[in-house]
């Protein structure tokens, strides 16, 4: 088929995100599909330098938060340029906006109620998300108890994604250190929960999720003194070193749990952690949720991105 009237994808990612195998691989495939081809955008040349394009996928949620008249010319920029080229853009930067704000997305987190029966259990299996809190100063002991919230508790900045910072977490374990909270946060009760974190990555209908060593929620008594601070990107010093014993995940509990957060989130490309209540049995907390994740150890996922956006075409 000739060039001219094969559609083309962009995609538009960090050098980071773009070196990544899962999009190398999306790249290539889509170079072998006859009636497709591929080009990876530049942030720093204007759009309309780079070519017409059928179809953007992208992932410029640090750009979307970056105040700075730069990052939010961009922003205005590619959605100017889809709008008078007739191009696709996965996902539109509306349905973003509130993952980017730990308030909103707790706010869209908050109505998920999953709960079924699995045969022979003699429970069943739920999803919810931890209560929360939102703060612009340090709360008050009252103002945690009337959301449910007890001790220890974990802060998260406002902000989800962008600079160092919005990754920067604290563990607190008494009210005397509520006063370490000086702008505006989300306070999150460190719910107790088993050492394996579920991290579940979406394609629309597509789900598939592997383990990993989780945040530790249980605490010595010498250790739950002094508040802990972390990088979410990296909290090693503050998980268990005990062999993950994480409970297999039914498919169609994690199907409904898609369906639900599909329908508050309306995009369908993410991915989200869970992990195992050890008060509530069969009780899952959904802990975190994020745009366009790398797809790791999911070999199916560059395969599935590619059917995904051949809808749009």
């Amino acid at each position: 088929m000739e060039g001219r009237n094969k559609k083309k994808i962009g995609y538009l990612f960090a050098p980071h995100k773009k070196e990544h195998y899962t999009f190398q691989r999306l790249a290539e495939l889509t170079q072998q599909a006859p009636d497709l081809q591929c080009q990876f955008m530049e942030f720093r040349t204007p759009f309309q330098d780079q070519g017409h394009f059928d179809l953007i996928l992208h992932k410029a949620t640090a750009e979307l938060t970056d105040p700075r008249p730069e990052p939010q010319a961009l922003i205005h920029n590619l959605e100017e340029y889809c709008q008078e080229n007739h191009c696709k853009l996965i996902e539109p930067f509306e349905k973003l906006r509130p993952l980017t704000s730990r308030k909103e997305l707790a706010e869209l987190l908050a109505p998920i109620d999953v709960s079924m029966s699995l045969p022979g259990a003699s429970h069943p299996v739920q999803c919810r998300a931890p209560p929360f809190l939102y703060c612009e100063e340090a709360p008050t002991e009252e103002a945690l108890r009337d959301r449910g919230i007890e001790f220890p508790i974990l802060v998260k900045p406002l902000l989800a994604c962008g600079k160092s910072a919005s990754h920067q977490f604290d563990i607190l374990f008494k009210a005397a250190d509520l006063g370490r909270i000086k702008s505006a946060s989300i306070v999150q009760p460190l719910v107790p929960h088993r050492e394996a974190v579920y991290k579940a990555y979406v394609i629309d209908d597509f789900v598939r999720y592997f383990t990993r060593a989780s945040l530790r929620s249980h605490f010595s008594a010498a250790d739950a003194q002094a508040p802990i601070s972390f990088h979410s990107g990296n909290y090693e010093p503050v998980t268990s070193s005990a062999h993950l014993d994480a409970t297999p995940l039914d498919d169609e509990f994690l199907q409904q749990i898609n369906q639900q957060l599909h329908a508050q989130l309306g995009i369908a490309l993410f991915g989200f952690d869970l992990v195992e209540s050890t008060v509530e049995p069969g009780l899952f907390w959904i802990v975190d949720v994020n745009y366009l994740p790398t797809y790791s150890n999911i070999d199916e996922a560059p395969a599935e991105l590619l059917r995904y956006l051949r809808r749009f075409l």
